[in-house]
């Protein structure tokens, strides 16, 4: 081979690898998610647990595993079949991991399709070591054929606020009790349920649900749930992400974004002043007039 044609062919290369690699990366994202309540969703109408994987950009051993393990041909096969695969930035939603129990990164949780906790792994770990895990998990939860039902997904963690029954359910099902008290997120109980303000929810044991029952409003997130950001610059009803949310004064909040997460926590006071106040027939009326008017601002 002539220099020329050596120098020629080392150029092509060159040129075709960040494409391989742009490819790679764009396969792999097909199979993982990164929105919790979205992926939650979809591991309940299908009966698949749920593997929570935690990582920041900053963590060397998170790039590591991104590289060696979680894009494996193994691993997607898994996640395509078996197990319903959500990365979930620290950064981005440090309430939501802390409630958790993330204290280390990278971090592997798996949950059953209602919300419990199943395991817990921290640090990097192989390849095998990591399909043995899903495979166990797995083995637990047989996949079901559920005829005409598919995983429904919005173009936006933003959307109207529609009080109703039907709604989905407060918290996405986790206990409100327990996220108060103790800051953690725990999956509550189809025995244990009570509707406020047109939200269902659940809760881990009888004492929490007698509790919320004394005075629910000591538990429910913040202005029924709605992103108080939102409701005070924009007097929109939007519903927040409990993946962005914040504690102030013993209440829970949830905002839309890490933006707004980011604003709600640099002046809550702001967003939470009792001259501000907003009443739940207020947060329906605006429901109602963004829905006629067509979709939410985005």
């Amino acid at each position: 081979m002539t220099r020329n044609l050596r120098i020629a062919l080392f150029t092509v290369l060159g040129a075709l690898l960040p494409w391989t690699l742009l490819s790679q990366q764009s396969s792999a994202a097909e199979f993982w998610q990164h929105d919790f309540q979205k992926a939650m969703a979809e591991a309940k109408s299908s009966g698949k647990p749920l593997l929570l994987h935690f990582h920041a950009d900053w963590c060397q051993p998170c790039q590591t595993m991104e590289r060696t393990v979680l894009n494996t041909d193994g691993v997607k096969r898994r996640l395509k079949d078996s197990v319903i695969g959500v990365k979930i930035d620290v950064e981005e939603h440090r309430t939501f991991a802390k409630g958790l129990g993330v204290e280390l990164l990278p971090t592997d949780l798996f949950m059953s399709p209602d919300g419990k906790k199943l395991s817990l792994h921290e640090g990097m770990t192989s390849e095998s070591t990591y399909l043995q895990r899903i495979d166990s998990v797995a083995k637990q939860f047989p996949a079901e054929v559920l005829a005409d039902q598919k995983s429904e997904t919005t173009e936006s963690n933003k959307k109207s606020f529609v009080l109703t029954v039907e709604d989905d359910l407060g918290l996405a099902g986790f206990c409100p009790v327990t996220l108060v008290e103790d800051q953690e997120w725990i999956a509550g109980s189809e025995e244990f349920v009570a509707q406020h303000a047109g939200m269902t929810y659940q809760f881990q044991t009888k004492t929490a649900l007698r509790k919320f029952r004394k005075s629910p409003e000591s538990f429910v997130p913040g202005f029924v749930g709605c992103d108080p950001v939102e409701l005070h610059e924009n007097r929109d009803a939007i519903q927040g992400d409990i993946q962005f949310g914040a504690f102030y004064r013993d209440r829970f909040y949830m905002l839309v974004s890490e933006a707004n997460q980011k604003k709600f926590l640099d002046n809550p006071a702001r967003y939470t002043s009792p001259e501000y106040e907003i009443r739940v027939e207020q947060i329906r009326q605006m429901a109602e007039k963004s829905a006629a008017f067509g979709p939410t601002r985005r």
